[in-house]
């Protein structure tokens, strides 16, 4: 499965890493670039408020440092406003890169 292809909940053609699927879907990406001599580095972070209500689960509001949305029209795209993080969410964005670190080792990303 293409890795860009996998339905995403935070924003659009994001890849991701935090399910055992995408985890498989990027080995083979891995692979081809280790054995070109490559080192591969997997980049984790949170989009915050760089996403619309459309692609978060169940349409809710899109979550991040601020109440404040991305400009209008960037990128052709109408951003929906987000809320700020509540301070009893945090851990679970903390729990999401913890999910997320592993995964890339198990992928077999170099870092």
């Amino acid at each position: 499965m293409d890795v860009l292809s996998v339905p995403l909940l935070k924003y659009p053609n994001t890849p991701g890493i935090w399910t055992k699927e995408l985890v498989e879907a990027w080995k083979p990406i891995v692979d081809a670039v280790h054995q070109k001599g490559g080192i591969f580095f997997c980049q984790l972070r949170h989009v915050g408020r760089v996403s619309t209500f459309g692609f978060q689960p169940n349409g809710k509001a899109l979550i991040s440092s601020t109440n404040k949305g991305v400009t209008p029209g960037l990128d052709g795209q109408d951003w929906s406003s987000p809320r700020p993080l509540r301070t009893e969410e945090i851990p679970q964005i903390g729990n999401d890169f913890r999910l997320a670190a592993p995964n890339a080792i198990e992928a077999g990303f170099d870092g």
